[in-house]
């Protein structure tokens, strides 16, 4: 699949028009592709044509049901589109398949988050952070989610402690 490996080759040089055009070429060849197809969907969705990459999510679901990358990035589109209930649902799809998929993980505490439930989205942060340590953005969520239930002990709590004494 050279055409493929291109498309995501411009994908990540963050030319996504020129990496869809190669994704078409490759679905040309097999339109079966699941993987293809989930990477025109993760394409459109760079280019904020979220309703347009569910459709190619979906294809790729129709292939293959299982397909995890799928399930977590349609659930990230759905959220890119505010129907953070309705992403959650496809973010527990794909971790009843695959427990451990960091970004489903962490995209299920963000819309939490998205959703004001801090307490919740705080404990999706730390399984994200048990599979990833290093993991900057889930971090950084938990640490807003802890400044919005004001158990943070930030820069921001401790610049109201100073101005309130």
């Amino acid at each position: 699949m050279r055409l493929n490996n291109k498309g995501w080759v411009y994908y990540t040089l963050g030319r996504h028009s020129k990496a869809i055009e190669y994704f078409d070429e490759a679905l040309k060849l097999k339109p079966q592709n699941a993987n293809v197809l989930n990477n025109k969907g993760v394409a459109l969705d760079e280019l904020g044509k979220y309703n347009e990459a569910i459709e190619w999510y979906d294809k790729a679901l129709a292939i293959d049901p299982k397909h995890v990358n799928a399930l977590n990035n349609k659930g990230s589109a759905l959220d890119e589109l505010g129907k953070y209930n309705e992403a959650i649902e496809w973010y527990d799809k794909a971790l009843k398949i695959y427990p451990e998929h960091v970004n489903a993980t962490f995209n299920k505490g963000a819309s939490l988050f998205n959703l004001g439930k801090y307490n919740e989205a705080i404990e999706w942060y730390d399984k994200a952070l048990k599979l990833d340590p290093k993991n900057v953005q889930a971090k950084n969520n938990k640490h807003l989610a802890e400044e919005k239930l004001g158990k943070s002990k930030g820069v921001s709590n401790i610049l109201s402690k100073l101005t309130n004494d």
